[in-house]
């Protein structure tokens, strides 16, 4: 065996042992890192602290969709590596802003903090402050949650035209923004042909019509949108002249007009 090839196959094994090494298998799921908030709260630990807080007040308390979540210093801890002292630095600097909530309620009969990220406020505030790194992201500015499992995806933002006018795009765009926080093309390519379709007013009424979970659904939206224009009145259609002649003048009359 020449000295090449047998280089060759040491570096194969290594590779193989390298990609195959449990050691990557003890940690596939990451905390979740949104590095855009630490552009919002000017700390990394504040950062850290708010992307996973943003994370569970998605998911709100079991049986619960009001976005309050309960955890102890020892679960956010465990959950992030903060130790206590971090945790009341991160807090503090949260708390100066209206969309960070924190109040003490019973869980499990015992009284707790409790935490809620304000989605509607929070998103006001990205919007006047980070607009430009949301509609724009680097790929650095979120990482896969902690407690789940997820296929890693490269998804194309929109980007609406900006004019001194509001294009029906940018209103379209700023609508859908209004309810995810990231608009991706195909969602809003997907409303445009619905707009391009049956017009924005339809459209909107439509949209507003649809539960927020089948809002993501084109099919979801067109029925209601369907539903709107059931209620309109119907066109009125022109009809054709019908044509007499009047026997004491001679003329013809319209009878039908």
């Amino acid at each position: 065996m020449s000295e090449g090839k047998e280089q060759y196959i040491i570096a194969m094994h290594d590779a193989e042992d390298q990609r195959n090494h449990p050691v990557f298998s003890m940690f596939q799921r990451p905390v979740a890192f949104h590095k855009i908030f630490v552009d919002v709260t000017g700390s990394v630990t504040a950062a850290l602290m708010l992307s996973q807080a943003f994370y569970w007040s998605k998911q709100g308390r079991k049986g619960y969709w009001d976005g309050w979540f309960f955890k102890s210093a020892d679960e956010w801890e465990e959950e992030t590596g903060l130790t206590r002292r971090e945790q009341e630095t991160a807090r503090r600097k949260l708390r100066k802003f209206d969309w960070w909530q924190e109040k003490i309620a019973k869980a499990n009969g015992t009284p707790t903090l409790h935490y809620r990220i304000n989605a509607r406020a929070f998103f006001s505030y990205l919007r006047e402050t980070q607009f430009d790194k949301l509609v724009k992201p680097d790929s650095t500015n979120c990482e896969t949650p902690v407690t789940e499992t997820t296929t890693e995806t490269t998804t194309e933002l929109a980007t609406p035209e900006t004019t001194d006018t509001p294009s029906l795009s940018r209103r379209v765009h700023d609508t859908l923004q209004g309810m995810w926080m990231t608009v991706n093309k195909t969602q809003l390519d997907n409303h445009m042909e619905l707009v391009d379709r049956y017009g924005f007013d339809d459209w909107l009424e439509g949209w507003n019509l649809t539960p927020v979970g089948g809002r993501s659904s084109q099919s979801a939206v067109e029925k209601f949108i369907w539903k709107v224009r059931e209620k309109q009145p119907a066109p009125s259609v022109a009809q054709e002249p019908i044509y007499v002649t009047n026997p004491l003048t001679g003329e013809r009359e319209i009878i039908n007009g």
